[in-house]
C-alpha cells in the first residue's frame, strides 16, 4: 500500500463531479482542508448551498475516491458555502 499524502488525496478528488456543475470539486476550488493521520483521511468540501440535494451523492464518491487509494478511514465535512470566485 502506498503511503496517503495531499497530493495523492487531491489526485482522487479530481475524479469527483459536481453532479450539476459537471466538473471535478478540485478545479471548482470545493476541496478546503485535508488532514492525514497515517491510513486515515480528513476532507472538508464547500457544497453550492447548504441544503444540497446532493450532498449524499457527492460524500458516498468522495469516500470511494479516497478509499481506493487506500485509506481505511475518510470523514467528510461539508463547510461554508461555496461560490464561483472559489474556482482555481
Amino acid at each position: 500500500m502506498s503511503v496517503l499524502t495531499e497530493a495523492s488525496v487531491l489526485e482522487a478528488l479530481k475524479t469527483v463531479n459536481d453532479p450539476e456543475l459537471h466538473k471535478d470539486l478540485v478545479s471548482l476550488g470545493m476541496v478546503e482542508n485535508i488532514r492525514l493521520d497515517g491510513a486515515k483521511v480528513a476532507v472538508k468540501i464547500n457544497l453550492t448551498t447548504p441544503a444540497c440535494p446532493l450532498k449524499g451523492q457527492i460524500e458516498g464518491d468522495v469516500r470511494a475516491a479516497i478509499s481506493k487509494i487506500g485509506a481505511a478511514q475518510v470523514e467528510v465535512q461539508f463547510g461554508a458555502h461555496w461560490t464561483p470566485e472559489r474556482r482555481q
